[in-house]
Order: structure tokens, then C-alpha cells, then sequence
């Protein structure tokens, strides 16, 4: 059985005792080997100073504001010059320093050097600065240097107590910074609303005065002081309507002419890519009143005389900036007509004042087909739908796509008179087909752009675009083809259903 000796009060305090003068003593040689560290490390670094000076000197050329200098007859300015070009990083730049240049000659090697205006393009020479470390990181280390023992042990655990009670005042130390940051936030919202209610304040006063003043005119029965009193508010509210209202119509009125400018602008970017797309490195159109050019996405709309008329910005996706807009009441009808071009092929053969009819397709240039002799009712039979005549191999291609549209047109008219009524079929593969006056007129075009690709007035003669191509007239054929199929299918299922409904 193990006897425990009981300890007087007397021997715990020596025993305490003991251990701080043995903690005070590892202190004071803690901090003795601290001292003797930092003289052999400042020797240290002054010996390898002075061994570079003196190498510097024997095996270095140096030239400082473009003069060569003698190593070993350097002045003091001139290695207080050297001494702080060696702290700076390359890029900086000091004037002071211009024009320094030191070169090892037994390597060849630039260790310094600086251009004419003192900026630093070579430095080998910069020591590192010694790396930033805390209190408790320096305690930690020095207690590692010391030997195992209670003592450093006690040591140990003290430090850790002291940094744990370190970081926590840290985090209270932010905690009542925010808390502060917060009271300053509260405190400066208070003092506006405070000036607010101020402001609230005076306006009521004023209130209040008035109210008083109108109140003692009534009072006193004054009819003529309250009469004069209520014309002035009237002619103040008056003036204030007024006012108002004259700027909601001059909002108004600028806000529809914006507008206005940009739907002009929308149809002279369209004119000049269509029509600057058809000409090689083409940057101007000129016609018999207007001139438009372009550089690079901004475009101009000038007079013959070269008055700018319009300035606007073409910005892709976002739409149209206007800059500048002069137009008069004749040119802006000449620009908003000019946006029927879309839809108009023939457009450019009756006006000419935005383009010249030189490189544009002439009238000759549209193929006119002769009315075709009228379709026989065997052509299109509801049993069998019409099946486009073969040409032969030989046949040039604008006669093959002449009669593919001359088919097309007919098996439209047939559709028209099948159906009862006129046509309006949109974005068929890419087609736009219109129809008015019972199919007499017929229009074609492509649903992208609107280009016109073919097109029947009410004397049966067809108009061919010169943008349309054998392929538009195959494709056309086939579509109608399908469309006359479907409706013969029809036709034929309702005369089946009526004889069905008669013979029951």
C-alpha cells in the first residue's frame, strides 16, 4: 500500500518558489542565448558587408551618370547611391538614379543598372527581407531551444494560455468594432431622420401661419383681403398647372419624335446594307437628292448640297442610336417611303433620290412571263392532282425556272377558287405567299428579309425577280404541288361523305 506524505504550506510555497527562480533563470538564459544570436548574426552580416565592398571594388566596373567610376576611389555620395539602388525592385524609378550601371567583370554579369530616366532594369544584389513573425511565434521559438524539463514544460503551457487569452481579446476587440461600426450607421440614419423631421417641421409651421392668416381674414369678414388671398393661390396653382403641363407635352412631343428618328433610321440601315451588300467595297450610295455613306458602324444621310440631315450609330443587337437628326417635313416623308424598298423590288425604278439606278437590277432585268393561256378543268381534276410537265435535258436553265413558277401560279389561282377565299400563308419553307382579289394578284417573297421573289398581277402577267434562283422556283413547285394534293384530298373526302349521307 502506497503511504502519501502529506505537504506542508510552508514546503508548497518553497517548492513554488523553486520552480519560479528555476523559470526565472531559464528566462535570463533565454535571453542571453537572444542576444548572443543577434551579435553573431549582425557580425555576420557586417563581415559579408564589408567582403562585398572589397570585391565590389576589385571585381566590378562601375559607371554612374555616365561616367565611369574607380572602385576603389568611390565617393560617399556615390555609394549612397549604389547603397540604395540595391533596395529598390526592378521597375522602380527614381531620378536620382538615373544612369547607373555595375557589371561583374570576371562573369560578365549585370548585377545593377538603371536607363536615363532612372528606372531600375536590373538588381541582383537586393537581399530578402526577413520574414514577418508575431510575439508568440518568437516566444515558441525560443522555448524550443531550451532543454526538456518541468520547467519548460510549465514554460510551454503558459505561453499557450496567454495566446489563447490573446486570440480571444482579439475577437472581442471585432466584435466591439462592429458593434460600433453598427452604432455609427444607427446614429447617422437617427440624425437624418432628425433633419427630415426638421424640414417636416417647418413645412408645418408654415402650414400653420398660413392657415392662421387666411383664418383672421375670415374673422375680421374681410371679403376683398380673403378674395385677393384666394386669387393669388389660384393664379400660383394656375401658373404651376401650366407649367407642368407645357412640359409633359414637350416630353411627349420629344419622346414621339425619337421615335420617329429611329424608325427613318431603321429603314436607311436597312436600304444601305442591302444595297451596300450587292457592291463590292461600297461605303456611299448617292442618288438624285440624297447622299448616304457609311464609316464603319455610323452612317450619314447628307443633302446634294452636303447639309447633314441624319447621324445615326448602328449598334447590332442593342438597336440604333440617333445622334443628330435635321430632317424637314419632305425629307422625313422621302425616308419613311423609302421603307416600302423592303417589300418592293421595283421600288428603285420609280425613285431614284436615294440611289441611282446604275448597278441596281433594271427593268429589263426582271423576267415578264405573257399571260399563259387559262387552265382547262382537266389540268386540275380532284381525282388526280396536276404533275409538273418533265422538261427535257437540254433546256436552259431560266426557261425551266420560268415554267416551274408559271405552274406554281396556276396551281395557286386553283387553290384560291377551290378555297373561296384569297390566301395568306406564312413562312412556308422559308416563303411568304400573299394572295388578294380572289388570287388575281399573287406575291411570293422570302419570309427572312422580305426580298420579292416572284410575282402575278390581276392581267395574269408574272413578274420574276432577278434574286430568285432555279432552286427557289423547284422548292415553290413542290409546295404547291403538296398544297394542291391536300386540297383535292379534301375535296374528295367531302363528295364521298355527301353521296354517303344521300344514299342512307
Amino acid at each position: 500500500m502506497t503511504t502519501v506524505t502529506p505537504v506542508s504550506s510552508n514546503d508548497a510555497q518553497r517548492l513554488q518558489q523553486e520552480i519560479m527562480s528555476e523559470a526565472s533563470r531559464a528566462f535570463q538564459i533565454l535571453l542571453e542565448n537572444l542576444k548572443e544570436e543577434w551579435k553573431r548574426s549582425t557580425y555576420k552580416e557586417e563581415t559579408e558587408q564589408e567582403q562585398t565592398k572589397e570585391n565590389i571594388k576589385d571585381k566590378v566596373k562601375i559607371t554612374i551618370g555616365g561616367q565611369e567610376k574607380d572602385a576603389n576611389q568611390l565617393t560617399w555620395e556615390d555609394y549612397g547611391k549604389l547603397q540604395a539602388l540595391t533596395q529598390k525592385d526592378v521597375g522602380d524609378n527614381s531620378a536620382d538614379l538615373a544612369n547607373i550601371k555595375v557589371v561583374q567583370t570576371t562573369q560578365e554579369r549585370t548585377l545593377l543598372e538603371t536607363n536615363d530616366k532612372g528606372t531600375v532594369l536590373t538588381n541582383t544584389l537586393k537581399t530578402p527581407s526577413p520574414p514577418n513573425i508575431t510575439a508568440t511565434q518568437a516566444v515558441s521559438k525560443a522555448l524550443n531551444k531550451l532543454d526538456d524539463s518541468p520547467v519548460k514544460d510549465y514554460l510551454v503551457q503558459v505561453n499557450q494560455q496567454l495566446s489563447q487569452q490573446l486570440q480571444q481579446q482579439q475577437r472581442l476587440l471585432q466584435e466591439s468594432q462592429r458593434q460600433l461600426q453598427q452604432l455609427s450607421q444607427q446614429l447617422n440614419y437617427s440624425q437624418s431622420l432628425n433633419q427630415e423631421s426638421q424640414k417636416i417641421n417647418q413645412q408645418q409651421v408654415k402650414l400653420l401661419q398660413n392657415y392662421q392668416q387666411l383664418q383672421q381674414l375670415r374673422d375680421k369678414k374681410d371679403p376683398q383681403g380673403w378674395q385677393k388671398l384666394g386669387t393669388q393661390l389660384k393664379n400660383k396653382v394656375g401658373q404651376l398647372w401650366s407649367s407642368l403641363n407645357q412640359w409633359w407635352q414637350q416630353q411627349n412631343q420629344q419622346l414621339k419624335q425619337q421615335n420617329e428618328d429611329k424608325h427613318l433610321a431603321v429603314n436607311l440601315r436597312y436600304f444601305a446594307k442591302q444595297m451596300m451588300g450587292t457592291i463590292e467595297h461600297q461605303s456611299q450610295l448617292s442618288g438624285d437628292k440624297y447622299d448616304l455613306e457609311k464609316n464603319g458602324n455610323v452612317y450619314q444621310l447628307k443633302s446634294k448640297q452636303g447639309g447633314l440631315l441624319m447621324k445615326f450609330q448602328d449598334k447590332g443587337v442593342l438597336g440604333i442610336r440617333v445622334l443628330e437628326s435635321n430632317l424637314n417635313p419632305q425629307q422625313k416623308q422621302d425616308v419613311k417611303h423609302l421603307g416600302r424598298f423592303r417589300h418592293d423590288s421595283l421600288f428603285l425604278q420609280n425613285n431614284s433620290q436615294f440611289f441611282e439606278a446604275k448597278t441596281p437590277p433594271s427593268p429589263s432585268d426582271f423576267t415578264i412571263i405573257q399571260p399563259p393561256s387559262p387552265p382547262s378543268p382537266s389540268d386540275f381534276t380532284i381525282s388526280q392532282p396536276p404533275s409538273p410537265p418533265i422538261s427535257p435535258i437540254n433546256q436552259p436553265a431560266d426557261l425551266e425556272r420560268t415554267k416551274d413558277f408559271e405552274q406554281t401560279f396556276q396551281g395557286l389561282e386553283y387553290i384560291v377558287n377551290q378555297k373561296g377565299s384569297d390566301l395568306n400563308e406564312i413562312n412556308r419553307n422559308g416563303f411568304d405567299i400573299k394572295t388578294t382579289n380572289q388570287g388575281q394578284n399573287i406575291m411570293i417573297s422570302r419570309s427572312d428579309n422580305g426580298q420579292l421573289v416572284a410575282s402575278q398581277s390581276n392581267n395574269s402577267q408574272i413578274q420574276i425577280s432577278p434574286i430568285s434562283t432555279v432552286n427557289d422556283a423547284q422548292q415553290l413547285k413542290q409546295i404547291v404541288k403538296q398544297a394542291v394534293t391536300k386540297v383535292n384530298q379534301l375535296l374528295q373526302q367531302k363528295k364521298t361523305g355527301i353521296k354517303t349521307s344521300k344514299g342512307r
